[in-house]
Parts: structure tokens; sequence; C-alpha cells
């Protein structure tokens, strides 16, 4: 070219082909209407052109393409080579097809790339390279979604991409996105192998609705910049099975957002997820293990998943509820799980044990005034040395729990123990509103139980046995039937007895202990006691509302009772003084 050239076939059907080279500085505008457009030899390779527009209904560029300033393409687009402007503009605008490799690159200044359709492949395993060096790249619409890459790069200062593939994978080999400052996921489906992103300043996800990322078990990794989610675009991030590095989460809408991660067998590596002005509202996270403090997850709800075991070494933190859903070992001692101070739910689905129950593990849970459940066995491959449990509303014992020492402080709720409590020297200690006891308490190597109920006790015809004293201390009521049996020690009620069934107190292993009713009895049930050579003390009234069936004292050294006895019928086998 020797001057700025303008081809213009009209708006009809009329073709536009240049079947030789171009070259020269100036500019090339290539008009076909509904035509096309065919450029089947290099242009620009030994003399840019300053500019290149082509419009048509499809443009076809057989070779590379170089020009100084921009680029400009309307039509259905193929391409069988490369473009390449020196800091400047370039606008495809329309779906692209490429015959081969693709590179585009605007250099390492200020131009743009443009993408405004489709970019596919014409056939499976082409790889793509974008370079708009301090210029932004923009994808308007999905990538490789009906033919998938093998590699994709795209580097430019703001890359803001919609899709990548459809139903399958948009990319089999490595995606690697990298911005000097945003890169902006402004669609909902990215489908890919191994995935890398950096940017300078932060990873938009602006779609407003859920957005899912996935890898065929791949890695997939954040790196820099921070994670933002605009309001309501909940984002999934499914691996498969492959690490998952995420940096900083953030989002501008309060409790309202989910984040689910499902890394299955790979490992999932956060620093903070949400902050504590604006926390997330479900934050789900599967994988054979993390790196990161749950201290550092801002969410109403966290629930921590695995195939295998989750290992805790530190304490766990959480400012709303905290859910495990695979089994947990504490792999050191000490450990505390809180969801102070705010309270939230904290919820053990699968086993809870220590690595060694010679490691002498101990476990503390605060929920701030929030349920604590359990709800598969505590401690039964290797037992805690203690469990303390503060400040919480409801406890549910749903399966075996196996400690050393178990103590609730602070309890406003009802704790129900609707399994077996085992407990070993350290014994059972439980202060808090209501308890209910369906399943049963066991204590050996001397341990002993204290209920302190402020408000109703409830043990439903279930068999305690403790190796050391049964004290009832609190104000609360009891609903009681079953068996007590301690091993020669003190078994004690402060609070009156309803008898909802037949019940058994049994201080004898040998020779016995006191038992001590301290308020009233009634109930229509059968009432036994057996002290052996310990006193039994009946300080309120027995059967003074409702007698009992039978009053059976099997054996005691005395027998005082304060207020008088009803009953149907009153049984001593040995003889003792009343007094």
């Amino acid at each position: 070219l020797i001057h700025d050239v303008r081809l213009d076939s009209n708006v009809s059907a009329g073709n536009i082909a240049l079947l030789g080279s171009v070259n020269g500085a100036f500019c090339l505008t290539l008009s076909a209407g509904i035509g096309t457009v065919e450029l089947s030899a290099p242009i620009g390779d030994s003399d840019p052109l300053n500019c290149i527009s082509a419009a048509g209904a499809t443009i076809t560029q057989g070779s590379t393409v170089q020009t100084i300033t921009t680029v400009d393409y309307t039509g259905s687009i193929l391409l069988n080579g490369g473009i390449t402007t020196e800091n400047h503009n370039m606008n495809l605008m329309g779906n692209v097809q490429f015959g081969s490799n693709l590179t585009l690159t605007t250099g390492p200044g200020v131009g743009d790339i443009l993408i405004s359709g489709t970019l596919n492949g014409d056939a499976l395993g082409r790889s793509v390279t974008l370079t708009a060096g301090m210029g932004n790249v923009t994808l308007e619409d999905v990538i490789g979604g009906s033919v998938f890459f093998s590699n994709l790069i795209i580097t430019g200062n703001n890359i803001t991409w919609a899709n990548l593939g459809s139903v399958g994978d948009g990319s089999i080999g490595a995606t690697i996105l990298e911005a000097l400052t945003t890169i902006e996921f402004s669609g909902t489906s990215y489908n890919n192998g191994s995935q890398s992103y950096t940017a300078g300043t932060n990873f938009v996800f602006s779609s407003g609705s859920s957005t899912v990322i996935n890898s065929n078990n791949l890695p997939i990794i954040f790196d820099s910049g921070d994670i933002e989610l605009s309001f309501g675009n909940h984002l999934t991030i499914n691996s498969n099975g492959g690490d998952v590095v995420l940096s900083n989460l953030t989002v501008v809408d309060a409790n309202n957002t989910n984040f689910t991660v499902n890394a299955s067998i790979g490992t999932i590596t956060y620093n903070n997820i949400g902050t504590t002005l604006y926390p997330l509202h479900n934050v789900d996270l599967t994988a054979n293990s993390f790196i990161g403090s749950s201290s550092n997850i801002y969410a109403t709800s966290t629930s921590l998943n695995s195939p295998t075991i989750i290992y805790v070494s530190s304490n766990v933190t959480s400012v709303g509820s905290l859910i495990y859903n695979a089994p947990v070992v504490l792999a050191a001692d000490s450990i505390s799980f809180s969801t102070c101070p705010g309270g939230g739910e904290i919820v053990f689905n699968q086993t809870l044990d220590a690595d060694s129950a010679s490691n002498l593990r101990n476990m503390t849970i605060n929920s701030c005034g929030e349920p604590i459940t359990f709800n598969a066995p505590v401690g039964s491959i290797a037992k805690f040395s203690s469990i303390t449990i503060g400040s919480a509303s409801d406890v549910n014992i749903n399966s075996i729990l196996n400690t050393d020492s178990f103590t609730q402080t602070g309890g406003t709720g009802t704790t129900t123990i609707a399994s077996v409590l085992s407990a070993g020297a350290g014994g059972v200690n439980i202060d808090t509103g209501a308890i209910t006891i369906i399943g049963s308490i066991t204590t050996s190597t001397g341990g002993s139980v204290v209920l302190n109920n402020s408000g109703i006790l409830t043990i439903s015809g279930t068999a305690l046995s403790i190796d050391g004293s049964f004290q009832q201390t609190g104000i609360g009521s009891v609903s009681i039937g079953g068996n007590i049996q301690t091993t020669n020690d003190l078994i004690s009620f402060a609070s009156e007895l309803n008898l909802t069934s037949n019940l058994t107190l049994n201080t004898v292993s040998s020779s016995g202990a006191n038992i001590r009713l301290g308020s009233t009895v009634n109930g229509t049930k059968n009432l036994t006691l057996l002290a052996g050579t310990g006193n039994i003390f009946l300080d309120g009234a027995v059967g003074g509302i409702t007698p009992l069936s039978t009053l059976t004292i099997s054996s005691a050294a005395n027998v005082t009772a304060a207020s008088g006895v009803s009953a149907a019928s009153i049984v001593q086998t040995e003889y003792r003084d009343w007094e």
C-alpha cells in the first residue's frame, strides 16, 4: 500500500478476496455488506499495515495479520493465523473460529482485545494465547463451548470473560489468566482442567446468580487478589479431586451468599472467607485436608466435609454454625471448638476421637448459647481425657460418648443423653436447665455423677451404673423411673421425685452407702431402696399427694422418714428401726 485503501462491495452479496499478501503502513478498509471477505495470504508480514477494518457476513483470515494500530473485524470470523498490533485495540465483533493454534497480541502497551461472540477451535486440542500487555481483554460470550481447547493463556490489565466450556471442559490442558488489576467472571459456568488465576487487585464475580467452576481432578488456584462476590452471586468450585487454593474472599451482602468448594480427595487452602461486617450465609468445604483456620471463616453456617478424616491440631473458631460431616480426630492436646462470641450451632455428624487414648487429649466445646450435637460415636476408637461443654443451649448426645471426664457448665436448654455416656475417674458433672436421660450413664474408676438441673430432670426407665456417687443437686423437679446402681457410694436427690415407672436405688456393691431423698416422692409406681450398711433418709413426704404402689426397703442400717409415708404396700425385707 502507498495510501489508505477502501474496498466496498456495497450492501449486496458482493465478495472481497485478497489472494496475495498486503504490506505498507497505511489503513486497509474492506466492506462486503452481506458478502464475504477473504484474506488468503499474510497481511503486513514484511511491512505492517497502519490499520485494518473488515466487515462482511464471513471474514476468513488465511494467515497472519500485523498492524501498527487497530484491527476491526465485524462478522462471522475464521482465523487461520494470529493477529498482532502495536499497543492498539483489536476488536473482533462476532463469533470466532480458528483453524490452528491462535495467538492474539496487542503488545506490551495499552491495546485492548475484544471478542464479542463465541470463540472455538475447528478441531479438538487447539491452544489460545491472548496477550494485551497493559490493555484489557474482554470476552463477551462462551469460549470453548463447542470444541474444547488444549491450553488457554490470557494476560492483560483487566480481564473480563463470560463462560468457559458448556457441557464439558473448555480446555483439557492448562488455563492461565494473569491480570495486572482485575479478573472479572461475568458468566455462570467455567469448565476446565487445570486453572490458575492471578490478579493484582481482585477477582470479581458479577453475574448476580450462581457461578460454578469445574475441574477434572486438576488444581484450581486463585493467587494474590481478593475474590469478591457481587450481590446474590453464589459460588461453587468443584475440582473433583484436585487441590484448591483460595485467596481472601469477600461479599457485599451480609448473611446472604453461599460458597461451596468440593475438592474431594484434594486439599483446600484458604485465608479469610468473609469478614466480620459481611459474613457469608453458608460455607460448605469438602476436602481430604484443609490448610487454614476456621476462625477465618465468617458465615452463618460452616460445614467441613471429607471423604477421609479431618485431623484437628489447633483451636477451631467460627463466627457462625460449625458442622462436621466427616470423621474428626484431635491430634493435639487441649483443643477447643468455639462459635463465640456471636454464637452458632456446633454439630458432629461423624465420629469424633482422640488420635490415641494414651495422648490425654482434652476437648472444650463452646457454642455461646446455641445447640451442640453429637450424632455419631465420640471417643469410641480412642477416648478423650476430658470433654468440657460451656454456655450451650441444648446438648444432644445421640450416640456413644466415651471420656474420662464429662463436664457441662452454664447450660440454658435441655441436655439429652439418648445413648451411652461413659466416663472414667473424672465422672459426669452437668449444670444446665433440663436434663433428659433416655439412654444411660456409666462410670468407672470411682467416677461420680452430679446433675444440677434448674429445669426438669427426666430419667426414663433406664439403668445408670455409677462407680462413684450419684447426686441430683438442682432446684428442678425429677421425673424418674429405672435403676440407679452405685458401688458403695451415696445416692441423693435434692428435689421432688415423680415416679413415671418403677424405680430402684441401690448403693450396695459389697457394704452399701447412704440413700437420701431430699424432697417429696409421688407416683403410683414401685420404689425399691437398697442401702446395705448405709442409712436411708426420706426428708420429704413419700406418697403424700399420690401414694406409691409399693415401697420396698431391701436393706439399710437405719431408715429416717421425716414427713410420713403413704403406699398401698410397704415391704421391709430386713428389720431395721424407723425414725
